[in-house]
């Protein structure tokens, strides 16, 4: 059975792929581990590493993260509040708590929104409130484990030509899972031009690099040729018809996944 960490709800999560991600990153032999782009947390929470660097452009979800690493019991009250009844989740996006750290009140208004609307993006994707609801207290289960983990973390704020500029040497591993674009998923939406110059970064790196994306959109080979290998996961998006997921995966390791 499998346990991995689960915190915020966002577009793109891989919890699928983690063991895959983590063979590469073992197969590197490098100590850091940067997740370009965090998003959730979803691989950074669940990968072991010396060091782990989460990154993300979104200064929405870097709040977050750095209220649970720098505020953890805080943050946990604000969010026992926010769980305490069906009622009271309902409620709580105008009426959070009050705390006297301004910085710990807006992470939890931010993860509220993150969870009901999975990014603010209502209109994208709907969440049923009662399921948001579960899906909190669920969460906050695992809360000390969250909190553990991103006390680990470097947690960063940056664009990913300066994030990867700032971390590139021969120890360092980076994990890229840029967002789908074309999408209104995310606060900063990533243009056909941003691939480009990632392309242009990535033929100038370092350290080792491991880049997937969906093998069905036909945009990441058109920028960066064949993938070295693609994977097979089942679907857990309950989509009619559509039993597994297809991911292509891009790394300059001389070692492969087979």
């Amino acid at each position: 059975m499998r346990n991995e960490i689960r915190f915020l709800k966002y577009p793109g999560t891989k919890i699928t792929l983690i063991k895959d991600i983590q063979k590469e990153f073992v197969n590197s032999g490098k100590k850091r581990f940067i997740d370009v782009f965090g998003g959730s947390g979803s691989v950074s929470l669940n990968i072991n590493a010396e060091e782990i660097i989460y990154n993300d452009i979104d200064s929405d979800l870097v709040s977050i993260f750095k209220a649970v690493k720098l505020h953890p019991e805080e943050f946990y009250s604000e969010m026992c509040v926010m769980t305490d009844s069906e009622s009271d989740f309902a409620a709580y996006g105008s009426h959070p708590v009050n705390w006297k750290n301004k910085k710990v009140r807006d992470a939890g208004i931010l993860f509220y929104n993150f969870t009901t609307g999975f990014g603010g993006k209502g209109e994208t994707y709907s969440t049923r409130e009662r399921g948001a609801y579960q899906y909190t207290v669920k969460i906050m289960q695992s809360y000390s484990k969250i909190a553990k983990k991103i006390k680990e973390f470097n947690i960063e704020n940056l664009d990913f030509r300066e994030i990867i500029a700032k971390y590139d040497d021969y120890d360092s591993f980076f994990y890229i899972d840029p967002p789908y674009p074309g999408r209104n998923w995310y606060n900063f939406s990533f243009s056909i031009d941003d691939m480009k110059d990632l392309k242009k970064v990535l033929n100038k790196i370092k350290g080792i690099y491991l880049m997937n994306f969906n093998s069905e959109d036909p945009i990441p080979k058109e920028i960066f040729g064949n993938p070295q290998y693609t994977i097979k996961y089942e679907n857990q998006n309950a989509i009619p018809d559509q039993e597994y997921r297809y991911y292509a995966y891009y790394t300059n390791s001389k070692k492969k996944s087979t």
